[in-house]
């Protein structure tokens, strides 16, 4: 596979890779991401911030893909494939390598905007993802970004209900650089 450093590494699984809610008699029920083992690997590769967000709004709705930084390396086959980036016992030569990349995912999972947030008001969303993209450090922000909100944001199951906790903003912001880093 190429080692462009705007592409970004796919993987799909037969299985969902996403946690769900649902709700059967008056309970709701949070189910992890399913536990995969094998994926089929392929690469998207992007122009620019416009380019990531329009990958990302596809892959919002293709609840058994993730992205991964990593590379497939040569002559690796891309189905079937272990997501495995050191040698282990049982894969001495394991299918993905470490690459530069030219963009970059921050994963923010426990901080808390000191304003409520309703899930369903864009404005209001669009308000918290300035904010969280506030709390990183200076040069990235005044950067444009990509935000996408984690399964868990602004909700939880608390005693079988499904309910909205307006300061839980989990989300990832999207990067593009101007140069690869690893």
């Amino acid at each position: 596979m190429s080692l462009n450093p705007l592409e970004l590494t796919i993987l799909t699984a037969k299985i969902v890779l996403t946690k769900t809610f649902s709700k059967v008699d008056d309970v709701v029920k949070l189910t992890s991401y399913g536990d995969a083992r094998t994926f089929d690997v392929h690469t998207a590769t992007i122009e620019g911030i416009d380019g990531l967000y329009h990958l990302l709004q596809t892959l919002d709705k293709a609840h058994q893909s993730c992205i991964i930084r990593a590379n497939l390396k040569e002559g690796h086959p891309a189905q079937g494939v272990r997501r495995c980036l050191h040698p282990k016992a049982d894969m001495p030569d394991p299918p993905f390598e470490e690459v530069d990349r030219a963009w970059v995912c921050w994963d923010l999972d426990h901080l808390r905007p000191p304003f409520d947030t309703n899930p369903a008001n864009e404005e209001e969303l669009r308000h918290t993802a300035f904010w969280l993209r506030e709390q990183l450090p200076t040069p990235w922000r005044d950067t444009t970004c990509v935000c996408s909100w984690s399964s868990r944001a602004f909700c939880d199951v608390i005693d079988d209900e499904l309910v909205i906790v307006p300061r839980q903003a989990k989300a990832h912001l999207w990067f593009v650089l101007d140069r690869a880093v690893g």
